[in-house]
């Protein structure tokens, strides 16, 4: 069967739902890579953050990490061949009564209802595509930094000022996580698309799809689709990594351990490669405190993802992305006998 239907070989499923109705560890209790750092530091301190609730104070730092993650997703679930550069109607995700993306219903999809644009208006090369990507980014930046803000200045435990943080230093940060993504592309572009194009180009999709305005139940050939040698076009799509959906209510994409005690939500899951490169988005230059903690953090990911996968598939790269430098840090993959231990 594997043979025969692609869409059964190596899922790559970046998401795992317990049971809503029966689950097994309150969701509430569950565990966290954050609280597994904080106990290692200090277990008073864990105990009052998240049996306590004693949250610490919110600074202004957040909503800048907040407005660009949810920008850079924003441009990533676009497509060059059916979103031109000045569009003022971006693609936009149905969402279930959860508050996450209805992936099985096959109404109010935006993709299936856009044409594809004049060929001589595709993307020729990385600087054009790169071009248009910075330019949906300007398309969305401001919407994504004000939203930010409310959110923040929502929380009963933030300190300091919006005015504490350089917007422009948020844009200057969306700008770097492209280039760095349009690095996976160029990849993709040089590598003929990956393991799975032909799969990609007949329409096949896996359950869980990286956002991209079309419904998992869509065996229609992407617009992008061609025949003969891969586009820049083909690759931004087939490049496309797996991510929080922006327009999804949170927390209702993460994955969750089998046995329910473990909780995390990747922020980028690459798969085009045929095997998952797990990474993490850090507005700012990689020299705080919490940066050690980072580094577990990824290692931490790297074995849920075993875990969720029934310790059969383990990912093949592990990366922080600096956005204050534009830097790619590499973290060293746990071995099968540290993950099971």
């Amino acid at each position: 069967l594997k043979l025969i239907c692609p869409r059964l070989r190596n899922p790559l499923v970046p998401v795992r739902k317990p049971d809503s109705e029966n689950p097994a560890v309150n969701p509430f209790r569950r565990l966290s890579a954050s609280q597994v750092n904080a106990w290692r530091k200090c277990p008073r301190l864990w105990y009052y953050g998240w049996m306590a609730r004693l949250k610490s104070p919110l600074p202004p730092q957040i909503l800048r990490g907040n407005a660009v993650e949810e920008c850079v997703c924003r441009v990533l679930r676009e497509s060059p061949t059916l979103i031109s550069h000045d569009s003022k109607s971006p693609m936009t995700t149905p969402l279930a009564e959860d508050g996450s993306p209805d992936w099985d219903s096959d109404v109010s999809w935006v993709g299936p209802g856009l044409s594809p644009l004049p060929a001589a208006s595709a993307p020729s090369d990385r600087e054009s595509l790169q071009a248009w990507a910075l330019a949906r980014a300007d398309a969305h930046f401001e919407r994504c930094w004000e939203s930010a803000i409310r959110e923040w200045e929502a929380s009963p435990n933030r300190v300091g000022l919006a005015e504490d943080i350089d917007k422009e230093e948020g844009r200057a940060m969306v700008e770097e996580a492209i280039s760095l993504h349009m690095d996976q592309v160029q990849s993709c572009f040089e590598s003929g698309g990956g393991p799975d194009i032909d799969g990609w180009r007949a329409g096949n999709r896996q359950k869980w799809p990286a956002p991209d305005g079309f419904p998992r139940n869509w065996e229609t050939p992407h617009p992008a689709a061609v025949t003969g040698s891969v586009t820049w076009a083909e690759a931004w799509e087939v490049a496309r990594p797996w991510f929080v959906d922006p327009d999804a209510k949170s927390f209702t994409q993460t994955s969750v351990h089998p046995e329910d005690w473990f909780q995390g939500e990747y922020d980028l899951v690459y798969r085009w490669r045929g095997e998952p490169t797990i990474v993490d988005l850090k507005a700012s230059i990689g020299k705080g405190d919490r940066s050690g903690d980072y580094l577990d953090q990824l290692r931490m990911y790297a074995w849920l993802w075993w875990e969720t996968h029934e310790r059969e598939e383990a990912v093949s790269g592990l990366e922080i992305w600096y956005l204050g430098t534009g830097t790619v840090k590499l973290v060293e993959i746990p071995t099968e006998e540290e993950m099971s231990s």
